[in-house]
């Protein structure tokens, strides 16, 4: 029975291959049909744009980076000199951690990042100066250093989306606090702090080709109110490249501009460099 069953199901294969029993028309498949294909496809093999929206599900990432700025500028307080970062050796590349986590649901946008930089410098100054209300003399040892924090919460609206490319119109809140200290040899320690909140605006380009992803994010802003004030500008751009999916590392640049001042402290402050990073994404 088994072998007949097979046989009668042979010759009806062949039969319909050699057209001695007709087939139905193939038909084309309907929107429905198509948008359910199109719907699996996508499913079995997401899009992954930038880090900003890769991985299996696509609306988050999670990356750690270490920058390598270069501090050039100068600060000053409230009745002292102007104190250029070179003059205290202070115009060096030092490493810094940055983070952020970013989620972007259908057309929207949000992130939240930070990073946090340390320069110090050891010199002996050729002329007198005064800072945080202490006096240092000429050709006295002086150990220098400066600390910027900078915290930052993002949002956007994709005013272009399509499957490989993203623009980003972004709307946020910054957070900045410096420090810069003077140890002198013999005249002691002077210290000075800034905090200034930054609202800022700025546009988000996020590109991807094969497995290599690209960013590029630019915001900024000038601000003025009572004793508080700033022009920022932050510009950083990546490239990447996606491991298994849900997996990623990048390459970038990064240059700060900042020129802020409250009550009795003033800086004007330029960071740029390169950075590293790596990250997961889902």
């Amino acid at each position: 029975m088994r072998c007949l069953t097979s046989l009668l199901l042979l010759a009806a294969w062949s039969a319909a291959q050699t057209g001695l029993i007709p087939v139905a028309p193939a038909r084309d498949p309907s929107p429905a049909e198509i948008a359910v294909e199109n719907f699996v496809r996508d499913t079995r093999e997401p899009m992954v744009l930038a880090p900003a929206s890769g991985g299996l599900v696509g609306w988050i990432a999670v990356r750690v980076d270490a920058w390598y700025p270069r501090l050039d500028g100068e600060f000053s307080s409230l009745g002292g000199d102007i104190i250029d970062a070179a003059e205290l050796n202070l115009d060096t590349n030092a490493w810094g951690p940055a983070a952020e986590v970013t989620l972007t649901p259908g057309r929207f946008f949000f992130r939240f990042d930070f990073y946090r930089v340390r320069f110090e410098g050891d010199s002996t100054i050729s002329r007198t100066f005064s800072f945080g209300g202490v006096s240092f003399t000429i050709n006295e040892d002086v150990n220098a250093n400066v600390r910027i924090d900078n915290y930052r919460f993002l949002s956007g609206f994709a005013v272009v989306k399509t499957a490989p490319i993203r623009l980003y119109v972004l709307l946020g809140l910054g957070y900045y606090h410096l420090e810069g200290k003077v140890v002198g040899s013999s005249s002691g320690e002077a210290e000075e702090s800034l905090d200034i909140p930054a609202p800022l605006i700025g546009l988000l380009f996020q590109a991807k080709v094969t497995k290599f992803l690209f960013e590029v994010e630019a915001s900024g802003l000038t601000i003025s109110f009572s004793d508080v004030g700033a022009d920022y500008f932050d510009i950083k751009a990546s490239v990447g490249i996606t491991l298994f999916k849900v997996a990623m590392v990048r390459l970038g640049y990064r240059y700060v501009l900042l020129n802020g001042y409250v009550s009795d402290f003033d800086v004007d402050a330029k960071l740029d460099g390169f950075f590293l990073g790596a990250g997961v994404q889902f």
